[in-house]
Parts: structure tokens; sequence; C-alpha cells
């Protein structure tokens, strides 16, 4: 778990782990509140101590499956260890409550890990999902309309690690006719994470220097297309006007109030974990939800006008250019092999460049 080595890494011996508290584990019926596990999550990357408890509520109120969330200190055997957020397991449980009447699909983590009917999942329809490569497979195999939505979501909640934004943290459930359906999870890389909110909503990984992952393979899909690239931004004008920046403002407000305590008694936090950071970081994510929601704005009133800057001064109004601050990369212009960047806006780095085969000595 890479949140794990970090606090190794960083914090040696005082390194905060993570749990799962498994109420089902000996007994596999066994509930607490109708709950089998509980997952107690905190990486020392979220000073807020909240991106997940946030980001996983306003999910459910959108009706994107995400899990009930919300903040707790573990005490172990009397004594305090850290201060976390408390959330609920995905399982067949959760699966009923967000797909009702058609709850016996597979569920796969990261699309790969079975996480129901653990002992017989439809391998052979799941290889079908990841050998779509074209928009035929991918409608033919994917729940398209909902998974949009959920992309969009993920963007505008500004996350850097979900199938938007990233590579992983995701699952996708089988819905049977309907396709598989995505949806975010592990949200704790969302809100002030990257530090800036002016990601681009199509080419996310154009603030990044040499982002060297690859990016997911359904997603590019769509961005090849022009037919989904409109349904996209489609999902992200609806997606828009049910972010409420001051309702989510409300709960940054409200929330870090009820854990600023707790924050300030967690023996665990990261040991550069200086007085002012989590002020600073709940401000940083406030301000930041406003900040988003108008970057998202003005980029769609920008695709929807076609008319916008040129900053760069490449032809590409700032809209349809993943780096309007470089005249080298633009759509349609060369690859330029080896140089880790997607010059061409295609979402693919060094595309058609000669691979240099090695040997051991």
């Amino acid at each position: 778990d890479s949140s794990w080595q970090e606090a190794v890494q960083y914090d040696g011996a005082n390194g905060k782990m993570q749990f799962t508290i498994a109420f089902d584990q000996v007994d596999s019926s066994a509930t607490f509140h109708g709950v089998s596990k509980l997952r107690f999550d905190m990486p020392r990357t979220d000073p807020t101590f909240l991106r997940e408890r946030i980001a996983n509520t306003w999910l459910r109120e959108i009706g994107i499956p995400a899990v009930c969330a919300t903040s707790g200190q573990l005490v172990i055997n009397g004594n305090l260890y850290g201060l976390y957020v408390a959330e609920e397991s995905v399982g067949h449980g959760f699966v009923k409550k967000f797909f009702p009447g058609n709850s016996d699909g597979d569920l796969f983590k990261e699309g790969w890990t079975p996480e129901t009917n653990k002992s017989d999942p439809n391998w052979t329809r799941l290889d079908t999902f990841w050998a779509a490569q074209t928009p035929g497979d991918l409608a033919a195999i994917v729940d398209v309309p909902n998974s949009l939505l959920s992309w969009a979501a993920e963007c505008l909640l500004n996350d850097g690690d979900g199938y938007w934004g990233g590579d992983h943290n995701f699952y996708i459930y089988d819905e049977g006719a309907k396709g598989y359906v995505f949806f975010p999870t592990d949200l704790d890389s969302s809100l002030d994470y990257l530090g800036q909110f002016t990601s681009d909503p199509l080419f996310w990984w154009s603030a990044r220097d040499q982002w060297l992952l690859p990016i997911p393979q359904h997603y590019l899909i769509m961005l090849g297309d022009a037919g989904l690239r409109a349904q996209y931004i489609q999902a992200l004008a609806t997606e828009l006007p049910r972010l409420d920046v001051a309702e989510m403002q409300s709960w940054i407000d409200t929330w870090s109030a009820q854990i600023a305590s707790a924050v300030a008694a967690d023996p665990h936090k990261p040991t550069d974990f200086m007085p002012g950071d989590f002020e600073t970081a709940v401000a940083l994510a406030r301000s930041g939800v406003q900040q988003r929601a108008d970057y998202v704005t003005s980029w769609l009133q920008c695709k929807s006008t076609g008319t916008g800057a040129d900053s760069d001064g490449d032809g590409y109004i700032w809209c349809d250019d993943c780096r309007d601050d470089d005249a080298s990369i633009s759509p349609g212009a060369p690859e330029i092999c080896g140089n880790q960047i997607d010059d061409n806006c295609n979402g693919v780095v060094d595309e058609g460049c000669p691979t240099t085969a090695t040997t051991g000595p």
C-alpha cells in the first residue's frame, strides 16, 4: 500500500497504519449495525483529514455509488491511536443499496479483483471488457452514459488518483445487459490534493510534467472519438449544477470544526505536520471547491462557443489545447520521440516511436 510505504519512509516508527475491521472474518454473516467491514483510512498526504468524507458524501448525494463515510478516532486498548475517515466496505451489501433488484452481478476492484461472486466471477466477460479498443467495443460492454457521469463527477472533485485523473482506485460493476459501470473509490486524492484546480477536464495529465503512467484504456477510447467526447462534455454539463459550492463549503466548515481538536490530539500525525497546516489545508480545500467549479464553468463555455484565448499562439484555443502555454504541444502536433510528453494531445506518450531493445550483460 503506497500510503503505508510513505508513512514508513517519512515517519518511521510513528507512521500511521491504516486498518480494516472485519466483523465477518470468522462468521461470514456477522455485521456491526449492518456493516460487514469498516475501513479506517487516513494517508499522510491529506492534511484536511476530510477529503474522502466530503467527496463520498457528495457522490452519494448525486446518486453515484460511494461509501458512507464519517470521521472517527481509533482507540486501541485505551490508548488513542489517531483520527481517521471511517468508511463502510464495498461488497454485496453495498451493491444492494445502489443496484436494487440487480445486485447479483460481478463487482471488480480496479477492474481485476472480484469483490462479489469471488469463487465464480465471469472471467470471459471481464476479458471482453479489457479487450475493448473501439467505441463499438466500449458500447457493447460498458454502461457508457453512467460511466461518463461518474468520470465527470471525479473531474469536478479534482480527483488525482481515480480512473479520471489517474489509472486506478475505481470499481466496475456488471449490470448485465447495460454492461459494466465505473464508479470511484479511495478518494483521499481529491479536492486540494494537487494544490491547483485547473486540471483540464479532458487532458487532465497536462498539468503534470512527464506523466509516465499510461492514460486508462477506456478513457482513451472516449478521448479518440468525437461522439464520445461530446457525450462526456455533456456529462460534465449535467454534473456541474449538482455541485452546490455553498453546501460543500458548509460541510468543510462544520466538519473541520468537529475534528479540529482530534487533529491536534492525533499522536500519529506526519512528523512534518506543523501548527497551522490543518487550517491552511482546510482553507485551500474550501476555496478550491469554488475555483474548480469556476474553471469547469469557463471551460464548458469555451467549448460551447468555440471562442477563447490562445495564449501560446499555436492556433488552438485554450479549451482545445492540452498545453496552452507551449506552442509545440497541441492537437495535431508531431510526436517527439523520447521526450516523455504527450505532444499531440491524444493521451499517448511517444506513440509510433521505435522501442530500444536491451539485453543483459
